[in-house]
C-alpha cells in the first residue's frame, strides 16, 4: 500500500480498500484469523520486503502460506461484494495487475538492470506521463 505511481493504480487499491472495509463491517469474525501483534509485524516485514513472493505466517504454530495464495483467497471472498458495490471491474483490474506484476517488481527490475535510482524515477515519471496522455486523449 505504498505510494502508487499512477492514478489508475491508486484507484484500484482504493476500490479494494472500500470493498474490504464493507466486507469487514458486515462480518464480525473478520477475514483472516487474528494473530498476535508480533506475527502481524513479521508478516508486514516480509510482505514489505518481498511483496507477493513473501510467506504469510498463518498461525502461532508458524504455518506459512504463500502470500499470493492469501491474495487469491481474499479476492475470491470479496468478488461478490465488489460486484454488489459496483467495484467489480476495479477489483478485476487490480487482480490483473497482480498477475502481470505490480509496480514494486517493475521498479526493482529497472533498478537491477540500470543500477540507478534516477532510472527508476524516470521510468515512474514516464509511466505517469503515458497515463496522463491517454486520459487527455479520451
Amino acid at each position: 500500500m505504498d505510494a502508487q505511481p499512477t492514478i489508475a493504480e491508486a484507484m484500484d487499491l482504493t476500490s479494494f480498500v472500500r470493498v474490504l472495509a464493507a466486507y469487514l463491517l458486515r462480518r464480525a469474525d473478520g477475514m483472516l484469523p487474528d494473530l498476535p501483534w508480533w506475527l502481524e509485524k513479521e508478516n508486514h516485514f516480509h510482505a514489505s520486503r518481498l511483496g507477493l513472493e513473501a510467506g504469510y505466517v498463518a498461525n502461532e504454530k508458524g504455518t506459512t502460506r504463500p502470500l499470493a495464495a492469501v491474495w487469491r483467497e481474499v479476492l475470491g471472498t470479496l468478488r461478490p461484494l465488489a460486484e454488489e458495490l459496483g467495484e467489480g471491474a476495479w477489483l478485476e483490474r487490480l487482480h490483473r495487475r497482480v498477475k502481470e506484476g505490480l509496480s514494486y517488481a517493475y521498479q526493482r527490475q529497472v533498478s537491477e538492470e540500470s543500477g540507478s535510482l534516477r532510472q527508476v524515477v524516470s521510468a515512474l515519471i514516464e509511466g505517469l506521463e503515458r497515463e496522463t496522455a491517454r486520459r487527455e486523449s479520451e
